[in-house]
């Protein structure tokens, strides 16, 4: 395969459970729920498709033990921000520790390591391969399809408009008689579901799992939200992005004699430019943060 189709593959590799916890960010942030917890979504997930495929023999069953997981843990988190008044960036740091603690405490309790789960096996891992369409998985696909999934249904739906609503003034949706910690907990579920799913993608694509899979990926995903301006496609641009910059990152440590840490550094120093010209000048949901719980 040429170069510039091995780069593709590797971004698009890259990019699937960074765009799928994109755009849950950016439906959770725009109902107005700030989410740092979408790092512990991906663990959850990761985790339990991993364990569930062991388990059951089953990548379908795997996958969706993997996304009911995620979905507890989104529903957790959603019900911590809603129904009292705890803040968001506390709460969402808090649970990326719980879970990132739990999920090394299950592999201890159920495989007796620290660090990773067993392998799939080879005939689980043939069984992905031949699920492969165009050279990728099935997940990847679903990913890139999302994008202007998510995008319609914010722009288009009612339900897209209520959650807008919601996040721009809660009292006024109110007003109106949509319930605003119902919007809340639907829309970070859904971000849960989108980024439990990049977690399964994780856990399957090694074929195991190990201690810290998420690798930050849920912060990095929600500096994406924040460069995208909390609109879909831009925030899916950002991320395709990262994705190429972490593919290249990858092939100079092959190319180059230089330390590993220091390609791998080029992706986040780029982030971090990009975020310190763009925050001041992005504007979040009006109501970003704010709680609703008595």
């Amino acid at each position: 395969m040429s170069a510039p189709l091995d780069l593709v593959d590797a971004t698009l590799r890259e990019a699937t459970p960074l765009l799928l916890a994109t755009l849950g960010g950016v439906l959770s942030e725009r109902s107005g729920v700030i989410n740092l917890g979408l790092e512990s979504y991906l663990l959850a997930g990761a985790f339990g498709a991993a364990a569930g495929t062991l388990f059951t023999g089953s990548l379908v069953l795997g996958a969706a033990i993997g996304l009911a997981a995620a979905l507890v843990v989104a529903l957790l988190h959603a019900l911590v921000c809603t129904r009292t008044r705890a803040d968001h960036v506390v709460a969402g740091v808090a649970l990326n520790l719980l879970i990132d603690a739990a999920t090394i405490a299950a592999l201890v309790s159920i495989y007796h390591t620290k660090g990773a789960s067993p392998p799939l096996g080879d005939a689980l891992m043939e069984r992905l391969a031949a699920a492969k369409i165009l050279g990728h998985a099935p997940i990847t696909w679903l990913a890139l399809g999302a994008v202007p999934l998510v995008a319609w249904t914010l722009a288009r739906t009612k339900p897209g408009l209520r959650l807008r609503a919601v996040g721009e003034n809660p009292a006024c949706a109110e007003s109106l008689g949509v319930s605003a910690v119902r919007v809340r907990v639907l829309a970070v579920l859904a971000a849960g579901l989108l980024t439990g799913l990049g977690g399964v993608y994780l856990a399957l694509d090694v074929g195991s799992f190990s201690k810290h899979m998420a690798g930050g990926r849920g912060y990095l995903a929600l500096a994406c939200v924040v460069i995208g301006k909390w609109r879909p496609w831009t925030a899916a641009g950002a991320a395709l992005g990262f994705a190429l910059l972490t593919a290249l990152a990858n092939q100079l440590q092959v190319v180059t004699h230089v330390p590993d840490e220091i390609p791998r550094m080029l992706p986040y120093v780029v982030t971090l430019v990009v975020l310190s010209g763009i925050v001041g000048r992005a504007r979040p949901p009006a109501a970003l943060g704010e709680p609703l719980g008595g």
